[in-house]
């Protein structure tokens, strides 16, 4: 077995989730009391990509263009779960991702997750 000594957002994937590979990825999401910033890549398609995201609850979207692999979205509801996904213009999209606004010590996040986020279950919950 080889090691891999390298930092890299490439996520591991199991091997029952391999189409993910060629689809947009979510791979931060920093959540605030009032915003979030997230950081997505797609290894599969370099054209015009757009972020998706509502309160967890509600179906109605609101949608924007994405330019940059980091986004932040502003002026968000305190203490309330919305979900997000990406979706490119092939057709492709995302897993969708939960997160909660709130309160953060320091204003630090290195990477949030979801009580309900399953993007990473194959390492175990919490």
């Amino acid at each position: 077995m080889k090691c891999y000594n390298k930092w890299s957002y490439h996520p591991y994937l199991p091997v029952d989730r391999l189409e993910e590979y060629y689809a947009p990825f979510i791979c931060r999401i920093a959540p605030l009391t009032s915003s979030v910033t997230i950081q997505w890549f797609d290894n599969g398609y370099d054209g015009m990509h757009y972020l998706a995201y509502s309160e967890a609850n509600s179906s109605d979207e609101t949608v924007i263009n994405l330019d940059s692999e980091i986004v932040t979205i502003e002026e968000l509801n305190n203490s309330t779960e919305y979900k997000l996904y990406i979706k490119a213009e092939n057709g492709k999209s995302s897993r969708v991702r939960k997160f909660r606004t709130g309160d953060v010590p320091d204003k630090n996040v290195v990477c949030y997750l979801h009580p309900e986020d399953d993007a990473f279950a194959f390492s175990g919950k919490f």
